[in-house]
Protein backbone atom coordinates (compact mmCIF):
# COMPACT_ATOMS: atom_id res chain seq x y z
CA UNK A 1 0.00 0.00 0.00
CA UNK A 2 0.95 3.51 -0.95
CA UNK A 3 1.39 5.59 2.17
CA UNK A 4 2.45 8.89 0.92
CA UNK A 5 4.37 10.35 -1.87
CA UNK A 6 6.27 14.13 -2.32
CA UNK A 7 7.73 15.48 -5.09
CA UNK A 8 11.41 16.16 -4.97
CA UNK A 9 12.97 19.48 -5.66
CA UNK A 10 16.50 20.03 -7.13
CA UNK A 11 18.27 23.77 -5.64
CA UNK A 12 20.59 25.60 -7.07
CA UNK A 13 23.35 24.16 -4.45
CA UNK A 14 22.53 20.82 -5.86
CA UNK A 15 22.00 21.85 -9.58
CA UNK A 16 25.67 23.65 -9.34
CA UNK A 17 27.07 20.06 -8.86
CA UNK A 18 25.88 19.00 -12.04
CA UNK A 19 28.56 19.75 -15.14
CA UNK A 20 27.17 18.06 -17.75
CA UNK A 21 24.22 19.17 -19.47
CA UNK A 22 23.19 15.34 -20.18
CA UNK A 23 22.29 15.82 -16.56
CA UNK A 24 20.49 19.05 -16.60
CA UNK A 25 18.58 18.31 -19.30
CA UNK A 26 17.11 15.29 -17.54
CA UNK A 27 16.45 17.03 -14.45
CA UNK A 28 14.58 19.33 -16.92
CA UNK A 29 12.75 16.70 -18.68
CA UNK A 30 12.03 14.59 -16.01
CA UNK A 31 9.71 14.79 -12.31
CA UNK A 32 10.54 12.82 -9.59
CA UNK A 33 9.10 11.99 -6.14
CA UNK A 34 10.17 10.15 -2.87
CA UNK A 35 7.52 7.51 -1.56
CA UNK A 36 7.05 5.68 1.45
CA UNK A 37 4.68 2.19 1.20
CA UNK A 38 3.81 -0.46 3.37
CA UNK A 39 5.06 -3.75 2.75
CA UNK A 40 3.65 -6.22 5.82
CA UNK A 41 1.24 -4.57 8.34
CA UNK A 42 4.57 -2.94 10.44
CA UNK A 43 7.05 -2.29 7.63
CA UNK A 44 7.86 0.91 5.84
CA UNK A 45 9.83 1.35 3.26
CA UNK A 46 11.36 4.14 1.24
CA UNK A 47 11.92 4.48 -2.56
CA UNK A 48 11.75 6.52 -5.45
CA UNK A 49 9.14 6.79 -8.61
CA UNK A 50 9.94 9.16 -11.74
CA UNK A 51 7.98 10.75 -14.76
CA UNK A 52 8.46 12.73 -17.45
CA UNK A 53 7.60 16.32 -17.94
CA UNK A 54 4.26 17.14 -18.58
CA UNK A 55 3.48 13.40 -19.04
CA UNK A 56 -0.79 12.75 -19.35
CA UNK A 57 -1.25 9.15 -20.89
CA UNK A 58 -0.42 5.76 -19.23
CA UNK A 59 3.21 4.65 -19.95
CA UNK A 60 5.19 1.47 -19.44
CA UNK A 61 6.82 1.21 -16.13
CA UNK A 62 10.51 0.38 -15.02
CA UNK A 63 11.40 -1.11 -11.35
CA UNK A 64 15.03 -0.17 -11.28
CA UNK A 65 17.06 -2.30 -8.48
CA UNK A 66 20.51 -0.60 -6.95
CA UNK A 67 23.71 -2.28 -5.94
CA UNK A 68 25.30 -1.40 -3.04
CA UNK A 69 24.44 -3.01 0.65
CA UNK A 70 22.60 -1.14 3.23
CA UNK A 71 23.88 2.60 2.93
CA UNK A 72 26.59 1.81 0.67
CA UNK A 73 24.36 2.31 -2.63
CA UNK A 74 21.65 3.85 -1.21
CA UNK A 75 20.24 6.71 -3.52
CA UNK A 76 20.41 10.37 -2.56
CA UNK A 77 17.89 12.70 -4.12
CA UNK A 78 20.41 14.23 -6.94
CA UNK A 79 21.57 10.65 -7.80
CA UNK A 80 17.95 9.26 -7.98
CA UNK A 81 17.51 11.99 -10.19
CA UNK A 82 19.91 11.43 -12.79
CA UNK A 83 19.21 7.71 -12.49
CA UNK A 84 15.43 7.44 -12.85
CA UNK A 85 15.19 10.64 -14.47
CA UNK A 86 17.03 9.58 -17.39
CA UNK A 87 14.87 6.14 -18.36
CA UNK A 88 11.61 8.47 -17.64
CA UNK A 89 12.88 11.09 -20.38
CA UNK A 90 12.40 7.97 -22.86
CA UNK A 91 9.03 7.59 -22.22
CA UNK A 92 8.61 5.77 -19.02
CA UNK A 93 7.02 5.66 -15.53
CA UNK A 94 9.94 4.49 -13.72
CA UNK A 95 10.35 2.90 -9.95
CA UNK A 96 13.02 2.37 -7.44
CA UNK A 97 13.01 1.29 -3.90
CA UNK A 98 15.91 2.18 -1.56
CA UNK A 99 14.66 -1.18 0.43
CA UNK A 100 13.98 -1.52 4.15
CA UNK A 101 16.83 -0.48 6.63
CA UNK A 102 17.23 -3.61 7.93
CA UNK A 103 17.67 -5.30 4.35
CA UNK A 104 18.53 -8.92 3.96
CA UNK A 105 19.97 -10.17 0.77
CA UNK A 106 18.12 -12.14 -1.86
CA UNK A 107 15.02 -12.24 0.66
CA UNK A 108 13.27 -9.01 1.78
CA UNK A 109 15.48 -7.24 -0.71
CA UNK A 110 13.16 -8.71 -3.60
CA UNK A 111 10.06 -8.48 -0.95
CA UNK A 112 10.41 -4.94 -1.22
CA UNK A 113 11.09 -4.92 -4.99
CA UNK A 114 7.83 -7.24 -5.03
CA UNK A 115 5.58 -5.86 -3.47
CA UNK A 116 6.21 -2.37 -5.25
CA UNK A 117 5.67 -3.76 -8.41
CA UNK A 118 2.52 -5.36 -6.38
CA UNK A 119 0.97 -1.51 -5.80
CA UNK A 120 2.05 0.40 -9.60
CA UNK A 121 -1.13 0.74 -10.36
CA UNK A 122 -2.19 3.21 -7.19
CA UNK A 123 0.05 5.59 -9.16
CA UNK A 124 -0.74 7.82 -12.09
CA UNK A 125 0.04 6.91 -15.51
CA UNK A 126 1.11 3.25 -15.11
CA UNK A 127 0.56 1.34 -17.50
CA UNK A 128 1.14 -2.44 -15.42
CA UNK A 129 -0.02 -4.01 -18.56
CA UNK A 130 3.58 -3.19 -19.60
CA UNK A 131 6.53 -3.83 -16.96
CA UNK A 132 10.14 -4.19 -17.46
CA UNK A 133 12.67 -4.74 -14.48
CA UNK A 134 16.37 -3.79 -14.72
CA UNK A 135 19.54 -4.48 -11.96
CA UNK A 136 22.65 -3.06 -11.57
CA UNK A 137 25.34 -4.87 -9.45
CA UNK A 138 23.44 -6.97 -6.29
CA UNK A 139 20.08 -5.17 -7.79
CA UNK A 140 20.95 -7.94 -10.86
CA UNK A 141 20.59 -10.54 -8.56
CA UNK A 142 17.67 -9.04 -6.82
CA UNK A 143 15.58 -8.68 -10.01
CA UNK A 144 16.32 -11.75 -11.38
CA UNK A 145 15.02 -13.79 -8.44
CA UNK A 146 11.77 -11.16 -8.80
CA UNK A 147 11.45 -13.47 -12.34
CA UNK A 148 10.15 -16.23 -10.06
CA UNK A 149 6.86 -14.63 -9.13
CA UNK A 150 3.74 -14.60 -11.36
CA UNK A 151 4.29 -10.39 -12.01
CA UNK A 152 3.57 -10.62 -15.97
CA UNK A 153 7.20 -8.96 -16.48
CA UNK A 154 7.56 -8.19 -20.02
CA UNK A 155 11.66 -8.00 -20.64
CA UNK A 156 14.80 -7.14 -17.98
CA UNK A 157 17.95 -5.66 -18.14
CA UNK A 158 20.94 -7.09 -16.14
CA UNK A 159 24.14 -4.51 -15.89
CA UNK A 160 27.24 -5.86 -13.89
CA UNK A 161 24.70 -8.42 -11.93
CA UNK A 162 25.90 -10.62 -9.37
CA UNK A 163 24.92 -13.90 -10.71
CA UNK A 164 27.31 -16.27 -9.22
CA UNK A 165 27.30 -15.50 -5.38
CA UNK A 166 29.62 -18.41 -5.08
CA UNK A 167 32.18 -17.31 -7.10
CA UNK A 168 32.00 -13.74 -6.04
CA UNK A 169 32.38 -15.13 -2.25
CA UNK A 170 36.02 -16.15 -3.43
CA UNK A 171 37.08 -12.69 -3.61
CA UNK A 172 39.01 -10.92 -0.58
CA UNK A 173 37.09 -7.66 -0.72
CA UNK A 174 36.14 -5.45 1.36
CA UNK A 175 32.65 -5.55 -0.62
CA UNK A 176 32.32 -9.46 0.39
CA UNK A 177 32.51 -8.40 4.16
CA UNK A 178 29.03 -6.56 3.58
CA UNK A 179 27.77 -9.64 2.57
CA UNK A 180 29.44 -12.78 4.87
CA UNK A 181 26.73 -13.74 6.25
CA UNK A 182 25.02 -14.53 2.80
CA UNK A 183 28.63 -16.54 1.85
CA UNK A 184 27.40 -20.29 3.48
CA UNK A 185 26.96 -22.81 1.40
CA UNK A 186 23.11 -23.03 1.85
CA UNK A 187 22.71 -19.17 1.62
CA UNK A 188 24.36 -19.34 -1.42
CA UNK A 189 22.77 -21.45 -2.94
CA UNK A 190 19.46 -20.35 -2.17
CA UNK A 191 19.86 -16.91 -3.82
CA UNK A 192 22.54 -17.11 -6.78
CA UNK A 193 20.32 -16.61 -9.72
CA UNK A 194 22.75 -18.91 -11.40
CA UNK A 195 20.96 -21.68 -9.63
CA UNK A 196 17.66 -20.92 -10.53
CA UNK A 197 17.55 -19.72 -13.67
CA UNK A 198 14.59 -22.62 -15.11
CA UNK A 199 12.65 -20.66 -12.41
CA UNK A 200 12.59 -17.67 -14.28
CA UNK A 201 10.05 -16.25 -16.60
CA UNK A 202 11.13 -16.82 -19.96
CA UNK A 203 11.46 -13.52 -21.15
CA UNK A 204 13.58 -10.96 -23.16
CA UNK A 205 16.89 -10.56 -20.75
CA UNK A 206 19.97 -8.39 -21.78
CA UNK A 207 22.97 -8.98 -20.07
CA UNK A 208 25.45 -5.90 -19.91
CA UNK A 209 28.77 -6.32 -18.69
CA UNK A 210 32.16 -4.22 -18.54
CA UNK A 211 34.83 -6.36 -19.13
CA UNK A 212 37.76 -4.76 -17.07
CA UNK A 213 34.81 -4.81 -14.10
CA UNK A 214 37.22 -5.95 -10.74
CA UNK A 215 33.87 -5.83 -8.76
CA UNK A 216 31.91 -9.03 -10.51
CA UNK A 217 33.76 -10.48 -12.84
CA UNK A 218 32.01 -10.20 -16.51
CA UNK A 219 32.22 -13.93 -16.90
CA UNK A 220 28.90 -14.34 -14.66
CA UNK A 221 27.11 -12.82 -17.22
CA UNK A 222 28.48 -14.86 -19.84
CA UNK A 223 27.49 -18.03 -17.34
CA UNK A 224 23.80 -16.68 -16.95
CA UNK A 225 23.48 -15.93 -20.75
CA UNK A 226 24.54 -19.50 -22.00
CA UNK A 227 22.64 -21.07 -19.55
CA UNK A 228 19.54 -19.59 -19.87
CA UNK A 229 20.08 -19.70 -23.85
CA UNK A 230 20.54 -23.57 -24.11
CA UNK A 231 17.70 -23.90 -21.60
CA UNK A 232 15.01 -21.67 -23.53
CA UNK A 233 15.61 -21.89 -27.12
CA UNK A 234 12.74 -19.86 -28.05
CA UNK A 235 13.60 -17.31 -25.75
CA UNK A 236 15.81 -13.52 -26.90
CA UNK A 237 18.64 -13.37 -24.64
CA UNK A 238 21.70 -10.81 -25.61
CA UNK A 239 24.93 -10.41 -23.94
CA UNK A 240 26.91 -6.68 -24.43
CA UNK A 241 30.17 -6.96 -23.04
CA UNK A 242 32.02 -4.06 -23.26
CA UNK A 243 35.62 -3.62 -23.43
CA UNK A 244 37.43 -1.77 -21.21
CA UNK A 245 34.11 -1.23 -19.03
CA UNK A 246 34.43 -1.19 -15.17
CA UNK A 247 32.15 -2.33 -12.91
CA UNK A 248 30.37 0.94 -13.49
CA UNK A 249 29.90 1.48 -16.43
CA UNK A 250 30.42 5.56 -16.34
CA UNK A 251 33.00 5.68 -19.22
CA UNK A 252 30.26 4.36 -22.08
CA UNK A 253 27.17 6.07 -20.58
CA UNK A 254 26.03 6.96 -23.44
CA UNK A 255 26.09 3.59 -25.00
CA UNK A 256 25.12 1.70 -22.39
CA UNK A 257 21.70 3.91 -21.95
CA UNK A 258 20.85 3.57 -25.92
CA UNK A 259 21.05 -0.16 -25.36
CA UNK A 260 18.95 0.14 -22.74
CA UNK A 261 16.34 2.08 -24.18
CA UNK A 262 16.22 0.17 -27.54
CA UNK A 263 15.96 -2.73 -25.58
CA UNK A 264 12.78 -1.63 -23.48
CA UNK A 265 11.40 0.20 -26.66
CA UNK A 266 11.50 -3.01 -28.32
CA UNK A 267 9.68 -5.20 -25.86
CA UNK A 268 7.34 -2.45 -24.20
CA UNK A 269 6.80 -0.08 -26.78
CA UNK A 270 6.68 -2.20 -30.07
CA UNK A 271 4.61 -4.65 -29.27
CA UNK A 272 2.36 -5.10 -32.55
Amino acid sequence: MLIDKEEVLINQNQKSLLNREREKRIIENSNLYKIRYLVDTNTIVDGYFALPYGVNEKLPVIFWCRGGFKENGRLTDLTAYITLGEIAQWGFSVFATQYRKNEELGKTDIEDVVTLIQIADEFPFTDINNLGIEGWSRGGLVALNCLKYELEIKCAVIVAGLLDLSEYCKKKSQRKLEIKNFCKKDEVDKISPLNHFKEFQKIPILFIHGMNDDVISYKQSIKMYNALREYNENVSYDLELIDNGTHTLKENREYVALIRKQWYDKYLKNMN
